[in-house]
């Protein structure tokens, strides 16, 4: 199932996102805007896995070359 539990997945990646269960934890909201762009930098892609009332767990692909040198 990929959605959270608010189904607000994809605004975590919007600056400044912070979820309805963050109120009593520190943070700006930038975190994962940043990963996302470092990793659309590098042209690689983000997926998830979520399940409402487990968690949700991010995945980063990084492309290399053929031979076996970063991009």
């Amino acid at each position: 199932a990929q959605r959270d539990c608010d189904g607000r997945i994809r605004e975590l990646f919007e600056p400044f996102f912070r979820g309805s269960n963050t109120e009593n934890h520190p943070g700006s909201g930038l975190g994962m805007k940043i990963v996302a762009d470092s990793v659309r930098l590098y042209q690689g892609s983000i997926s998830y896995e979520s399940t409402v009332g487990v968690g949700t767990t991010f995945f980063i692909r990084l492309p290399i070359s053929s031979s076996g040198k970063p991009v």
